[in-house]
């Protein structure tokens, strides 16, 4: 029940994000809507590329010094990220503001130098989000997701009167500084309650210890799997023409949304993996832990599938909106099967945990090319639509073999402390 009462909060808190793009979508026109979009993606890709896997290291490493008691550690590596990758990306604005200035960028000066500030300001939020799930608790995490919500949309809603994408990005950039500074002082403020281990001697030596090599493995198999969710609807409108890719693309909602129930169920699940094996429990044992999530993901993806195949019954113009689109009951089946798939990422954690971050990489290379292949293939033979959703399945299907025989050869061995 607990479980279900923290999957139902957090997707009202991450609700927030979607009323706030609803909201300029509706208030700014469609030119001015694209470039705010376009630059809120950028910052998003700008700020996971600046990483080069020094944030995705702290996955295992922060949950794992929490187990040993020594939080003041985990202060000191995020303090340590925080500077260095705020001079990596004053570094990159600065020469971006060069090029503005010799006419080589088509952008403001001004709105090169507030990009920076706000990629840093992403980084910062992802730094305390780190730390929070490895605190595992679970009201943080609620309350930090919540501000994280809830900040941008009414700082950036109360600017769009103006009609102005530039207005709305410095009000995003405003509201994830306030954030970043919010969760900042949730971790300080969790810091000084918590009782310190002493350290220093023989004790340290057993400390875990930071792999930025680890972190930019997974840096590189997020970078892989990440290309099938952003470039499947692009590459579908580009083969097949922009209504083909925009059936693609409602197929792709539903999948997104279970991307985004996965990853909620993540944020709890995946640390509590990492730090049941660091402190001695069995894979057998922590694979019990993977029941909740993907019996979630299959009772809401089968929910979804019969409200939207029984909902064109009661609904002309849901029936007229798949109809006109050539959205049948395959495609909304497969759809569904993808939704269960994207379970794929709470799974990664027990391999993170084992600290075989090489298999998540194989794992998501394969699901790449056999994406590649399909959309091919389907190309190739001039395949309806469903055959590229089927390619989809595949890849993820893949992805999921590659990483289930990884975890079987983990379980011969034992878990490097």
């Amino acid at each position: 029940m607990s479980n279900l009462f923290f999957v139902a909060l957090m997707i009202g808190a991450s609700a927030l994000g979607f009323v706030r793009t609803l909201l300029a979508g509706l208030l700014l026109s469609q030119d001015q809507f694209g470039l705010y979009t376009a630059v809120i993606g950028a910052v998003a890709l700008a700020g996971m590329m600046v990483s080069f896997g020094i944030v995705e290291a702290t996955t295992k490493l922060y949950p794992r010094l929490w187990v040993a008691g020594r939080i003041e550690l985990i202060w000191q590596d995020a303090t340590r990220i925080a500077l260095r990758q705020g001079v990596v990306i004053a570094a990159l604005a600065a020469g971006g503001a060069v090029l503005a200035q010799a006419g080589v960028l088509n952008v403001a000066v001004w709105l090169v130098a507030l990009l920076g500030l706000f990629v840093w300001f992403q980084v910062l939020m992802a730094i305390s989000a780190a730390i929070l799930r490895a605190v595992g608790s679970v009201a943080l995490l609620q309350t930090f997701a919540t501000v994280r919500g809830a900040i941008p949309l009414v700082l950036v809603g109360a600017v769009l009167h103006h009609h102005d994408w530039e207005v709305a990005v410095i009000a995003e950039t405003g509201a994830a500084g306030l954030i970043a500074a919010a969760g900042l002082t949730i971790v300080h403020r969790r810091k000084s309650r918590t009782p310190q281990a002493r350290g220093g001697g023989s004790a340290d030596d057993k400390l875990p210890r930071r792999s930025n090599a680890d972190g930019r493995t997974l840096y590189f198999a997020n970078l892989c799997s990440s290309s099938i969710a952003l470039g499947d609807r692009a590459l579908v409108a580009a083969l097949l023409g922009p209504a083909a890719g925009g059936a693609y693309s409602v197929i792709a909602l539903l999948v997104q949304s279970g991307a985004l129930l996965t990853g909620i169920l993540s944020q709890k699940i995946g640390p509590e993996i990492i730090r049941a094996i660091h402190q001695g429990d069995s894979i057998q044992v922590t694979l019990e832990r993977l029941r909740f999530p993907v019996m979630v993901l299959a009772h809401v993806a089968a929910l979804a599938l019969a409200l939207l195949i029984g909902g064109q019954v009661v609904s002309a113009a849901l029936a007229d909106f798949l109809g006109e689109r050539g959205i049948g009951v395959a495609a909304l089946g497969l759809g569904a099967v993808l939704f269960v798939l994207q379970g794929f990422m709470v799974v990664e954690f027990v391999l993170i945990a084992a600290d075989n971050e090489g298999v998540l990489l194989a794992a998501s290379m394969a699901a790449l090319v056999v994406c590649a292949a399909g959309f091919a293939v389907s190309y190739g033979l001039t395949l309806p639509l469903e055959a590229y959703i089927a390619s989809g399945v595949a890849a993820r299907l893949a992805q999921i073999g590659v990483l289930s025989r990884g975890i079987y050869r983990a379980v011969a061995r034992p878990v490097p402390e």
